[in-house]
């Protein structure tokens, strides 16, 4: 079996596979772009690290204030802004 394409079709071939290439790697480029920005991932997802960080923030001062609130602390003496404690 002979080739019946003749070198016009050959060069068209070719150049359709080129611009499928270049398209193919321009839409890869804008993905990859797209995919590694930070800024923009971190926009969409302000909201859940906003209560995130609220909440991590309140369970820290709540368990501050319990802790220190089961400390029982009688003060010895005051000299200006320090206090001598004693524990139970």
């Amino acid at each position: 079996m002979a080739d019946t394409r003749t070198p016009e079709i050959v060069t068209g071939e070719i150049r359709r596979e080129r611009e499928q290439l270049a398209l193919a790697v321009s839409h890869l480029r804008s993905e990859l772009k797209a995919a590694t920005d930070v800024k923009a991932v971190l926009r969409a997802k302000l909201p859940q690290i906003a209560v995130g960080t609220a909440v991590a923030c309140g369970a820290w001062a709540a368990r501050r204030m319990l802790r220190h609130r089961r400390e029982r602390k009688s003060v010895v003496a005051r000299f200006g802004r320090f206090v001598v404690v004693e524990r139970d």
